[in-house]
């Protein structure tokens, strides 16, 4: 072992096989540094900021790497659910349980009793 270059994949291997010994599948230096910059995302790390840190060369390549999860998705969507509801074209709402101002039969803003 000593005495021997590394190779560009050695710390990868490492990492893999120290993994399955305490019974991980399917982790690898890849996979630490992907949760990582989508942790940094998740903190409200400016992606400019994470770009920086990450090496990437520009914003399309780092997105590839940070993951959005369908509870982000939904928190931006009840965000917008306080301004108005939002119907389709044949006057359904959309994401009726966004909305508490809304009762379940009403389109109409209702407004709370202090």
């Amino acid at each position: 072992c000593f005495g021997e270059y590394l190779q560009p994949d050695s710390a990868d291997k490492i990492l893999r096989k120290a993994c399955r010994r305490v019974g991980l599948i399917g982790v690898s230096s890849h996979s630490f540094r992907r949760t990582a910059l989508t942790q940094m995302s998740d903190n409200g790390t400016p992606l400019r900021v994470i770009q920086e840190v990450s090496g990437h060369r520009n914003l399309q390549q780092l997105q590839a790497y940070i993951e959005v999860r369908d509870e982000q998705v939904l928190g931006a969507l009840t965000g917008l659910s306080l301004l108005s509801p939002v119907e389709n074209e044949s006057g359904k709402i959309l994401f009726p349980g966004l909305n508490p101002h809304l009762t379940h039969n009403d389109h109409t803003q209702t407004t709370q009793k202090p």
